[in-house]
């Protein structure tokens, strides 16, 4: 797969909580950092070359640029997506700028 770059996610300068039913998302990366929350469900979370089933109550973190893409495992799940423009939490992606 080869992620693509999301530009909505790019322009996007305020911090974004949106709610996901029954997700599946593309590959793609941005800079600001992404974290899946889920509340139901199970879902196949792919972030750079690592890949884990969530399940409710587990979260996953995409850091700037780290390619990443969901989908729901089974018929049906419950999510909540976060994401933070870089902006908002400088001390944060300095700390991890060189870590993965």
């Amino acid at each position: 797969m080869i992620p693509k770059l999301d530009l909505w996610r790019e322009q996007c300068k305020h911090l974004v909580l949106a709610e996901r039913k029954d997700m599946s998302l593309h590959f793609h990366f941005h800079s600001p950092i992404e974290i899946c929350y889920v509340q139901s469900g199970e879902i196949d979370v792919y972030i750079n070359d690592q890949h884990a089933v969530l399940s409710a109550g587990e979260l996953s973190v995409a850091l700037s640029y780290d390619p990443h893409c969901y989908r729901t495992v089974g018929e049906h799940s419950h999510a909540f997506v976060m994401i933070i423009p870089t902006f908002l939490c400088r001390d944060f992606q300095t700390a991890v700028e060189r870590q993965r």
